[in-house]
């Protein structure tokens, strides 16, 4: 039997996705407060749906005999949930926001160095694309995207976690998989003192894996309809697969830590050959063009000849020497009454 004082389950497809779910939402309520009896066990729902999104499903839990202690919205907004009122932690969110933006920034500049390192180390290294979560090079040959694609891995073993490696013949993808739930389940448990040896964490989708890897929860477990690479996160860390779907398996889950019955291999028709295909490119090799970043200094010259542009406009505007000189006036007008009020309130 494990001693268990948080459990943090996701929603859509983990609590929800059965037919009988009336019936396993008794079986799930016992589950619960057997560890609320035996541990003084937290309950937590998490999930990347907003609290408009979200309020329907958990009434409707609440109205089956489940009420969880605390809500998580947006993966990032931690509520206290009482039987009629849903309380922010507006202390922790703050905290959590900023972390959130920190990590940001740390992943922007690791994708903007890997980038670097794999110009240097290989030779005709394109860009595909480079967005704020998101790079894609193309190597010469396969065997150059295998060697910068295994370097990339171990690399981000230690500097960013969170960060996703896909290799397809000769295009390797960097993607940011969703890591809030993690820092959000770390916050939480922090909050309720509770150490990550007694944490439990159960979800199905890719947004689930930060939560999933070990690092915040030493026990966890995915239910029947996870995604494979959910799949081999939680058999990597020897936690729990179930054989049942959606909340037929959370409740598989849970009693089987209640037992200390941990079923952790892999399930017959899981295949890593859905692991090693390139997630986005597929088997089309229908790439997009690759993409052309203007460079700051050019960049900074167009914004000062725009306002330049829109100086002159302005000028003869104030005159009524243009057509539709009440529009082109328009934003001038509010960014000026704007640094009035803002003069006269610090003075």
């Amino acid at each position: 039997m494990h001693k268990i004082k948080l459990i943090v389950t996701d929603l859509d497809g983990t609590l929800t996705g059965n037919d009988n779910e009336l019936v396993l939402s008794g079986r799930l309520a016992e589950l619960l407060e057997t560890y609320r009896s035996q541990f003084g066990t937290v309950w937590a729902v998490c999930s990347g749906r907003s609290a408009r999104g979200v309020r329907g499903s958990i009434e409707e839990l609440q109205q089956m005999g489940l009420h969880p202690d605390y809500v998580i919205f947006r993966s990032a907004s931690i509520y206290r949930a009482d039987r009629y009122h849903w309380r922010p932690m507006y202390t922790w969110n703050v905290w959590l926001r900023i972390r959130m933006i920190m990590r940001f920034f740390h992943q922007t500049s690791v994708m903007r160095e890997w980038h670097r390192k794999m110009e240097k180390t290989f030779r005709n290294v394109v860009c595909v694309y480079r967005r704020r979560q998101r790079l894609c090079l193309r190597f010469r040959n396969n065997d150059d995207a295998l060697a910068g694609a295994e370097m990339l891995r171990r690399q981000k073993g230690s500097v960013c976690r969170h960060l996703q490696v896909h290799q397809y013949l000769s295009d390797v993808e960097v993607r940011s998989k969703m890591h809030t739930k993690g820092i959000a389940v770390e916050e939480l448990a922090n909050m309720v003192h509770v150490a990550p040896s007694e944490t439990l964490c159960i979800g199905n989708g890719t947004s689930d894996i930060t939560m999933l890897d070990g690092s915040f929860a030493a026990h966890t477990g995915c239910v029947a309809n996870s995604e494979m690479d959910v799949i081999d996160q939680v058999h990597q860390v020897q936690g729990y697969i179930a054989t049942a779907k959606s909340m037929a398996g959370v409740v598989e889950i849970l009693a089987g830590y209640l037992s200390g019955d941990i079923q952790s291999d892999l399930p017959s028709w899981w295949s890593p050959a859905h692991m090693t295909k390139h997630p986005r490119m597929g088997q089309s090799r229908r790439h997009p063009p690759p993409r052309k970043h203007m460079p700051a200094r050019e960049r900074r010259t167009l914004q000062v000849g725009l306002l330049a542009a829109y100086a002159v406009l302005a000028v003869f505007a104030s005159f009524g020497l243009l057509p539709f000189s009440n529009i082109i006036m328009k934003p001038f007008v509010m960014v000026t009454e704007w640094l009035v009020r803002l003069f006269e309130f610090f003075l």
